[in-house]
C-alpha cells in the first residue's frame, strides 16, 4: 500500500497543489475548497492506512493533519470559545481511542 501512496497518491497530490496555487489569484475561493479537501482526505487516507497495516506513526500522521486542519479553520473563523472546547475535547477523545484501539489490535 506504500508503494500505491507514492506512485499514484503523490503525484497527483503534487498536481493538485500546483492547480491550486495557479487557481488561488483567479478564484480564491475554489482553492480554499480544494486545499480543505486535500487536507480531509489525506488526513483520512493516512489514518485508515495506519489502523489497515498497524502502523501508529501513519494513524498519529493523520490525526495531526485532522487536528491541524480543525485548529486553522477555528482560528479563521467566529465560532463560539465553549464549541472550539467541546470539539478539541472530542479530537482528544477520537485521538486517544484510535491510538487504543490500533495498541489493542496489534496487541491480539
Amino acid at each position: 500500500n506504500s508503494n500505491l501512496a507514492r506512485g499514484f497518491v503523490l503525484p497527483y497530490l503534487k498536481t493538485l497543489l500546483g492547480v491550486i496555487i495557479i487557481v488561488a489569484h483567479l478564484f480564491p475561493a475554489v482553492s480554499s475548497i480544494l486545499a480543505n479537501g486535500i487536507l480531509l482526505v489525506s488526513s483520512a487516507y493516512f489514518i485508515k492506512e495506519g489502523i489497515d497495516s498497524e502502523n501508529i506513526v501513519k494513524l498519529n500522521l493523520g490525526i495531526v493533519i485532522l487536528v491541524l486542519w480543525v485548529m486553522f479553520r477555528f482560528f479563521s473563523t467566529d465560532i463560539p470559545s465553549i464549541w472550539k472546547g467541546i470539539i478539541f475535547i472530542v479530537l482528544g477523545l477520537l485521538c486517544f481511542s484510535l491510538n487504543y484501539i490500533l495498541l489493542k489490535k496489534k496487541k491480539s
